[in-house]
């Protein structure tokens, strides 16, 4: 039945993650980060760690009961590998060392096993990077930024993109512990380890992240070296262009799903919305049709056991 009919997400998970970091938040305003340990970095690959934060924005979700019984939940990240992921079992890339698979199918059980045991359906949808900037600013940003000032940075900068009662809350020990496992059991490789960057987001608004920091009555001299820290970066040559809010990437996922593709027929009619695809199964299957009558070079060869029938 979910085949046949679409359904509109309860829940809207919107997710990230760096070679140092994950992060994600969800549109009931719950927002993590998780900041990798020094000792186990450079052991996952990118599209790894992307489909890491995916589980844990979900597990996060069943954890703190904003998932219930029969509720979809919609994953959105800039990741088309992790993306996939969410929905296969057979995703062994070629020349894919066996403990990274071995991981890789560990990840996918887990959100199986969490995804049955809850009874919820899971949605998936890729985003554009460059629209996804209070994610990536939470998978970079955390190990420069404390919490209290990185929600009133990305309030200043990204207020379109934030849901109401936004909130950023550590991880609970189950899923550290789990992430840090996993992590763990991954080769060391150090063709993945890359050096610490802040995300575009901070870099290009480093007088107010600084305004921010220097203004706040708890920030420590801790807080205040992260801030100069990223304001050493350099900033990116392309200018970072406005996020769009919240209800909009909502929106043009429902416009995406609610439209028929090309190739489907309106029943009972009969009638299509438009020209079928030269490219479809159908299209095909008439072109072999067509030409069935033209000879080919193939030649038959009759079986010598059976007798001609009279």
């Amino acid at each position: 039945m979910n085949l046949l009919t679409f359904r509109k997400p309860n829940n809207i998970h919107i997710c990230d993650a760096s070679e140092h970091g994950l992060g994600g938040f969800a549109n009931h305003g719950r927002a993590w980060t998780y900041v990798i340990p020094v000792k186990i970095r450079g052991r996952a690959h990118i599209n790894i760690l992307e489909y890491l934060a995916q589980v844990v924005s979900i597990w996060l979700d069943i954890i703190d009961h904003t998932a219930h019984n029969e509720d979809c939940i919609l994953c959105m990240g800039d990741n088309t590998s992790a993306m996939g992921w969410l929905r296969r079992s057979n995703f062994r890339q070629k020349d894919e060392h066996d403990k990274s698979w071995f991981v890789k199918q560990r990840i996918g059980r887990h959100l199986a096993r969490l995804v049955l045991s809850s009874n919820i359906m899971l949605y998936h949808q890729w985003l554009k990077g460059e629209h996804n900037q209070v994610a990536d600013s939470l998978s970079r940003d955390a190990y420069y930024i404390p919490a209290n000032s990185h929600k009133q940075f990305l309030t200043a900068t990204v207020p379109q993109q934030l849901p109401k009662n936004f909130h950023i809350k550590p991880l609970p020990k189950e899923i550290t512990c789990w992430l840090s496992s996993t992590l763990l059991e991954l080769p060391e490789s150090a063709q993945w380890s890359k050096p610490q960057k802040p995300s575009e987001l901070a870099t290009g608004n480093t007088g107010i992240l600084t305004s921010i920091v220097s203004a706040s009555q708890a920030s420590s001299s801790m807080d205040l070296v992260g801030s100069i820290k990223i304001s050493s970066c350099r900033g990116s040559h392309k200018p970072l262009g406005k996020a769009p809010s919240l209800i909009k990437i909502r929106t043009n996922w429902w416009k995406a799903q609610s439209q028929p593709p090309s190739h489907m027929w309106l029943r009972p009619s009969g009638q299509t919305t438009r020209k079928i695809q030269d490219w479809t199964e159908m299209a095909r299957h008439a072109i072999i049709c067509k030409s069935s009558t033209v000879d080919t070079e193939i030649k038959t060869v009759r079986s010598k056991s059976k007798r001609r029938s009279r």
